[in-house]
């Protein structure tokens, strides 16, 4: 019976130094390390920042159009031949990214070369458009010389640059 006994205690040990061996064979340590970096996110707002509408407040002397990406607007103007005569055509711009956005505007004439008899006025010329959301502005052009008539329309192309507003 005390061999028995002796055997029993050898065989439980020998069982829980097996299972300890076990145990340390197929357990593992992970470790994990590595950096980070936080940066602007560099958004490309191609897809997401657009004009969306254009009107003019006096279709006899000029018309507005956006082109049909989106990324750019425009408008001409013709019949206008006071001084002091004024058009204004207003623009929606869209933003339809999770980012506010800094939307500057640029107008450029079509022709290689500007009318000295016209003034043309962005308003404002630079503003933030909220995410989701939409903002207009306004560009006239103002006639300063009396001319007795147009040869041909004068174009110009408005189009925007968009950066995302940091928080």
């Amino acid at each position: 019976m005390k061999n028995r006994r002796i055997a029993l205690i050898a065989f439980m040990l020998v069982a829980v130094l097996t299972m300890g061996i076990g145990f340390a064979a197929y357990s593992t340590t992970l470790s994990v390390s590595g950096t980070t970096a936080v940066s602007q996110d560099a958004v490309d707002f191609t897809h997401s920042v657009k004009f969306v509408s254009a009107v003019s407040d006096r279709e006899a002397f000029g018309k507005a159009t956006v082109a049909a990406d989106g990324m750019s607007a425009g408008f001409e103007v013709s019949g206008m031949s006071k001084t002091g005569d004024v058009v204004a055509f207003t623009y929606t711009i869209q933003n339809t990214s999770q980012y506010d956005v800094s939307v500057v505007l640029t107008t450029t004439p079509t022709a290689a070369k500007t009318d000295p008899n016209f003034t043309v006025t962005a308003a404002p010329g630079s503003l933030t458009v909220s995410a989701g959301g939409s903002a207009t502005v306004t560009v006239s052009v103002a006639l300063h010389n009396d001319i007795s008539a147009f040869v041909a329309p004068i174009a110009w192309t408005i189009k925007y640059t968009a950066t995302s507003v940091e928080p």
